[in-house]
């Protein structure tokens, strides 16, 4: 008999171990390949009704169904960046002028002043209503305990 043996559950144990640590360097390796195949599948998953209404109707070939499918779908993602992208560019643009200015109006709290000024009333009007309601909510609740909170004795213990 050998001087180092394990009993068979702890070398079980240590085998599932490392199994599962093997696991899951592998999957971290392949993380990349994993997070493709997942995307595939959801866009596949997106797309199929799409494909089977074009098999249907249009195209009885389920291979031409899919790459008109496709086609159609990247024209359409074309269209949208090609018309939104331009107005987009040119916000952004505006805004990246702006932001120095903004930064420093935020750093002097002017931006935060003039912002409290122009919804005071707003403000002011929010807080009468969740403080009437705080009251209202109090005064039902002290009412079904016996009495006002303001009549109530308080003692130390």
């Amino acid at each position: 008999m050998s001087r180092f043996s394990l009993d068979p559950r702890t070398a079980r144990v240590a085998w599932t171990i490392l199994v599962i640590l093997v696991a899951v360097g592998l999957t971290y390796a392949v993380r990349r390949v994993l997070l493709l195949v997942a995307l595939s599948l959801f866009f596949a998953y997106l797309l199929f009704p799409l494909v089977r209404l074009a098999q249907r109707w249009l195209i009885s070939s389920r291979p031409l169904a899919i790459g008109a499918v496709y086609l159609v779908v990247v024209a359409a993602l074309s269209g949208a960046v090609l018309a939104i992208g331009p107005p987009l560019t040119i916000e952004v643009q505006a805004l990246a002028q702006k932001l120095p200015e903004m930064s420093k109006r935020v750093e002097s709290r002017e931006m935060l002043g003039s912002l409290v000024q122009t919804h005071m009333g707003e403000i002011i009007a929010y807080a009468q209503q969740a403080a009437s309601a705080l009251l209202s909510i109090t005064t039902a609740s002290s009412r079904k305990r016996g009495g006002s909170p303001m009549s109530r004795k308080f003692t130390a213990y």
